[in-house]
């Protein structure tokens, strides 16, 4: 955008008036022949320009208008540039904040299933229960873990996607 900006400034420093001011002093000393000096003369010299373009038929505010342009494009690419950084930044808060409250239902889920299964096996034991509700506990008891184990993975994806996001890779 500063890129822009400054060729605005390019386009409409074109059509200013240019002024130079040169100066320069020549002096010869040159040798003696015969107890004369041959040269022994200085000069000076000034010398003003300016440079003002008079007719530009349109040319100035064609090629300025159209930096203008570049500049406003520029300006709404930034907007949209920060409007998308701001929407990735809020998707990725929400997915994280989904995936902790995924890793907590499914911790409590875990410590359940494990109650289930500590029940389960006491009856078992005991006599109250038949194998198969033993199985049963202990194959919840797995896929609750497995979930577990799951919800942690995608809860630190979702962490590196929010720190991606947020920049501070």
């Amino acid at each position: 955008m500063q890129l822009a900006n400054e060729q605005v400034k390019l386009q409409q420093s074109e059509y200013m008036p240019n002024v130079a001011l040169l100066a320069g002093v020549n002096y010869a000393n040159g040798g003696e022949l015969a107890g004369k000096k041959l040269i022994d003369n200085g000069s000076a010299a000034v010398a003003l320009t300016v440079k003002m373009p008079l007719l530009t038929f349109g040319e100035r505010s064609n090629k300025i208008n159209a930096a203008k342009a570049k500049q406003k494009i520029a300006e709404l690419d930034q907007q949209d540039y920060t409007e998308q950084m701001d929407l990735e930044l809020a998707q990725a808060t929400n997915n994280l904040q989904e995936a902790q409250t995924e890793v907590s239902l499914n911790e409590n889920s875990l410590q359940q299933a494990e109650e289930n299964l500590r029940l389960t096996r006491k009856q078992y034991e005991v006599g109250f229960e038949p194998l198969s509700e033993l199985l049963d506990a202990h194959a919840l008891w797995q896929e609750a873990s497995t979930n577990l184990v799951n919800a942690k993975c995608q809860l630190f994806l979702a962490n590196t996607k929010y720190r991606k996001a947020a920049g501070a890779f």
